[in-house]
């Protein structure tokens, strides 16, 4: 139990307070429970063919809606007119750009981006190019999608990025050129809420030889500046172009390069440490062909078209070898980090070093530089401060680098999310010594030959607070993070694993938080593992396979490990989104009673073809549910009035991707003799609480409407419930342990929800100071 509480009882219900409690009730009804943990899930792909559809990712950003973006093939994209053989039957308009006209006959790869609410499609584009008939340019590559959310859809802005073989493409902010035979740009794309698209922007390659692709990227409206900001990261075969095909066209070269960090004396004389305008090709003993990463941000007017665009910066991320950045997340208004791969020959030190700063995370004692036995693959995180570029000659500046790893093992990251204080970094490895440095980890034994892992940064000590692997026992790996904006120790991760040593891969989810207020470790929730154990083949976020990926340089990285990241999000009621894609997808699930939900496509099948998969998965256990309509309970709770989620109901508002919502959640499974806990995310710092109860009801008769326990706060535990936990004035998770020993036998049901005291209002003025999460119903017999 949380130090400094106290208790308040009554009556028949006892409750004895000190480092446990022991809480005893009695049984009030008996009832079966339904299970409820995928809240809705629907394959996508086109009617009357066999080609491959795919979703890249997916944005929750707060509001009850959801942003896909994904690949798919058409054979017509005229605008307005409705596509029964695509993805859904709605509307999709194709770019409206006189130089990139509609797609008829033959077949296009073509991005996709869908905007849904309620599971229902409400708006849908595409977004392709043109190449002048060159042979090249039927391809483009969705890899990562990013909302800003505005209270208005027109301000509302949802960037795409990835890459394209097209010469010309939509409300373009640079030129169009023609030459044959070119490898694919990356590109990003720019929308409002309503799926207007309002202007891109493509990056060019050096020669017909360079291929680029932008692979996350972040989006947000500076109310300051007026200005649409996108900070973007990726690969490059060569990122400090200067343009070979026309002086107009130089949007690859270094704008705001940073500078090269202080050589390590252990690496020797003749030792060079990459800078921001370095690239792979001039280290006489890399390979031609060999990916960079690459770092930049471009701005435009607040719904201004393609001509307000401009490149703020653009620099390299690289040294000698393989490199490449695949997850981005902002800091505040001038800092970012990324998160990306090394790929290392053995015993190479003497030129053109990647830019490392700090110690490796699981090697402290080695050198800084990379020399050391091998080959290797290090995951790799980069925090940049971009408040320099500001200025006309300022350099962009590497506050800070770091390598995740240790010689001879083979380590990626894939995605990061900044949460309070920490980075959240997910990933895949094969060394067994990942979290020997951080202990504490849900999983601290490697068990498969590869694992997924979750690593963590603390932004004020400037070091990584813990680690764990990710549980399978056989092979597995995490390329997504995701969370509501204002949890600090909250997170959602997805990735893929095999529940057998034959099996094909599964989409996992998994819930996680950091258990601060005791053990202040890394845990796990619950996770979940979705599709058939023996058939099908199933990935979050991107493929490469038998899409434009699988035409361009491949990558060098951990055997069946493909550069990706993204695919989950996580909603205002902590449902998570995943999205990806399925071969053999008769064994992916689908809601068959659903009109929204599709059915796998039949004759589609392992290895050919694929379908673009979107599943709404509900991690609460079975038999409890929450009043905000989340969970599965046998005693659904009539809401004749009230919200039912975090109130007051200010704190549900939306702006910017922020919410004050407060989150209360399960851990483990309600049946006679379970260890459980709840677990609790308060208000944020910020709100200024000084204090809160945990409110538990024995037995359980649920308000109808719910009691108003102070204005604007709805409570949902009966007024005279007996047993009530008081914290101190502490931020953070709490997770309370109840009856220790384990549930009590028989049919139970009991409710538990969380009330805050605040200092000032939470969202002034619409209380007087308290704030309350949605109400758990728990039950079992």
């Amino acid at each position: 139990m949380s130090q400094g509480r106290t208790s308040t009882m009554s009556l028949t219900h006892s409750l004895t307070v000190g480092k446990e409690a022991k809480i005893a009730i009695v049984a009030v009804i008996s009832s079966s429970v339904t299970a409820q943990r995928l809240a809705f899930s629907t394959h996508d792909w086109r009617t009357g063919t066999t080609v491959s559809d795919v979703w890249a990712d997916v944005k929750t950003p707060g509001d009850g809606w959801t942003f896909s973006v994904g690949t798919t093939i058409v054979s017509n994209t005229a605008p307005q007119s409705p596509y029964p053989d695509t993805f859904s039957t709605y509307l999709c308009p194709g770019p409206v750009d006189p130089q990139v006209p509609p797609v008829s006959g033959g077949s296009r790869q073509v991005v996709v981006l869908q905007s849904t609410r309620n599971d229902v499609v409400v708006g849908q584009r595409f977004w392709y190019g043109y190449s002048g008939g060159s042979g090249q340019g039927n391809s483009s590559f969705a890899r990562g999608i990013s909302v800003s959310l505005a209270p208005s859809p027109l301000d509302t802005r949802v960037a795409i990025c990835g890459e394209t073989f097209d010469r010309s493409v939509p409300n373009a902010a640079t030129p169009s050129f023609w030459s044959p035979s070119v490898p694919a740009m990356g590109f990003v794309a720019v929308y409002n809420g309503q799926l207007d698209l309002l202007w891109s922007y493509e990056f060019y390659g050096k020669s017909d030889s360079a291929a680029t692709s932008i692979t996350d990227l972040s989006v947000r409206w500076d109310l300051e500046t007026g200005r649409d900001i996108v900070t973007y990261c990726g690969v490059s075969t060569n990122g400090d172009v200067q343009s070979a095909y026309s002086a107009a066209v130089t949007t690859m070269a270094p704008t705001r390069p940073f500078a090269s960090p202080p050589v390590p004396p252990s690496c020797g004389t003749g030792a060079t440490v990459a800078s921001g305008s370095s690239h792979n090709n001039i280290n006489p003993l890399s390979i031609p062909g060999e990916w960079d990463g690459i770092v930049g941000r471009l701005s435009a007017d607040h719904g201004g078209g393609p001509a307000s665009v401009a490149l703020a910066f653009h620099s390299i991320v690289g040294g000698g070898y393989e490199e490449g950045l695949f997850g981005i997340t902002e800091l505040d208004a001038t800092r970012f980090a990324v998160v990306g791969s090394l790929n290392q020959s053995a015993m190479q030190n003497s030129q053109y070093l990647f830019p490392l700063m700090r110690p490796y995370f699981m090697d402290a004692t080695n050198p800084l530089c990379l020399a050391g036995p091998g080959p290797s693959t290090f995951g790799t995180l980069l925090i940049f401060d971009a408040s320099q570029t500001l200025t006309p000659t300022g350099l962009l500046e590497l506050e800070l680098s770091t390598l995740i790893g240790s010689y001879g093992s083979q380590t990626v990251a894939r995605d990061i999310i900044k949460q309070g204080d920490y980075l959240f970094i997910v990933g895949s490895t094969n060394d067994a010594n990942m979290p020997s440095l951080v202990g504490g980890g849900f999983q601290p034994v490697m068990s498969g030959a590869t694992q997924g892992y979750v690593a963590t940064w603390s932004l004020s000590s400037q070091s990584f607070k813990h680690a764990s692997y990710f549980n399978s026992a056989y092979d597995a790996g995490l390329v997504g993070v995701s969370a509501w904006s204002e949890y600090p120790d909250h997170v959602a991760v997805v990735g893929w694993t095999k529940v057998s040593v034959s099996s094909p891969p599964k989409i996992e989810v998994a819930s996680l938080f950091v258990d601060t207020p005791h053990t202040n470790y890394l845990q796990m929730v619950r996770s979940y593992a979705i599709g058939s154990a023996t058939l099908g083949d199933e990935r979050p976020g991107p493929r490469g396979s038998g899409l434009v990926t699988g035409i361009v340089h491949p990558f060098v990285f951990i055997p069946g490990e493909l550069p990706w990241g993204g695919g989950v999000g996580v909603d205002e009621r902590n449902l998570i989104t995943v999205v990806g894609s399925t071969i053999g997808s008769v064994t992916y699930p689908y809601d068959s009673g659903n009109p929204l939900s599709r059915p796998p496509q039949v004759g589609h099948g392992f290895p050919l073809e694929m379908d673009a998969i979107r599943s709404v998965v509900d991690l609460l256990p079975d038999g409890v549910c929450r009043t905000d309509g989340t969970g599965a309970c046998y005693q659904p709770w009539a809401k004749t009035s009230g919200d039912g989620g975090t109130t007051p109901a200010c704190a549900l508002a939306v702006s910017g991707g922020s919410l004050l919502r407060m989150l209360v959640d399960f851990e483990g499974d309600p049946a006679s003799g379970s260890v459980v806990s709840v677990i609790v995310d308060r208000p944020p710092a910020g709100a200024l609480a000084y204090g809160g109860v945990l409110w538990l009801g024995f037995p359980q008769t649920a308000p109808n409407p719910a009691w108003p326990f102070g204005l604007g706060v709805e409570l949902w535990t009966n007024a005279s419930s007996p047993v009530v936990l008081v914290y101190p004035p502490t931020g953070g998770s709490l997770r309370e342990p109840l009856w220790i020993g384990g549930l009590p036998g028989g049919s139970q049901t009991f409710s538990i929800q969380f009330i805050a005291a605040m200092l000032q209002p939470m969202c002034p003025p619409a209380n007087l100071g308290w704030a309350a999460s949605p109400a758990l119903l728990v039950g079992y017999n």
